[in-house]
């Protein structure tokens, strides 16, 4: 018997667990890709708070990874997204990173996503396959020196929560009547 409910539940899953598939890719090689400079910040933008965090592969620190924080798009489903970082951070020996004060999102109710990309895990040699991702929530509603885990389970908790919103190219947003 066909049941639409549950094939929906299971192409939403099947589509999470390809997109989980590409953010958590462990192969080697690749290259490495630089973010274009942030735009600037339209009128009624907000400043937000530093915060910090650790990049985690398992219970490893991932050290020399890019820490890149997003705006999420405004223009519709899989809308791009707004880089707010000039520079990316880059983790330390510990996987430890912090994001300065001061970087602007377009609004206080920009929903925010930090990824981890590359690094070294262990004795390992870097690796560009490394994508990581966390949602900490609107930039209004981050506290100063609040600290995000970005590890496996972050990504698949973050992915599985915004799969309706993110394309396979990783682009993540909504339409602006989506907020709340």
């Amino acid at each position: 018997i066909f049941r639409p409910a549950r094939f929906r539940r299971y192409a939403v899953a099947a589509a999470a667990c390809g997109f989980f598939t590409r953010l958590a890719g462990c192969g080697g090689g690749g290259t490495t890709e630089t973010s274009p400079p942030p735009p600037p910040p339209p009128p009624g933008s907000y400043a937000g708070v530093a915060f910090g965090g650790k990049a985690l592969a398992g219970t490893q620190p991932i050290v020399g990874a890019a820490v890149h924080l997003y705006a999420a798009g405004t223009s519709g489903n899989a809308s791009a997204a707004t880089s707010l970082l000039t520079d990316a951070v880059t983790t330390d020996a510990t996987g430890a990173f912090s994001v300065p004060a001061g970087y602007e999102c377009p609004a206080g109710a920009s929903q925010l996503l930090v990824t981890v990309t590359g690094g070294k895990v262990g004795a390992a040699s870097d690796n560009a396959a490394i994508v990581l991702a966390t949602a900490p929530g609107a930039c209004n509603q981050i506290t100063a020196s609040a600290q995000f885990t970005v590890n496996e389970v972050s990504t698949a908790a973050t992915v599985y929560a915004l799969a309706q919103f993110i394309d396979a190219g990783g682009d993540f947003g909504a339409s602006s009547t989506n907020a709340k």
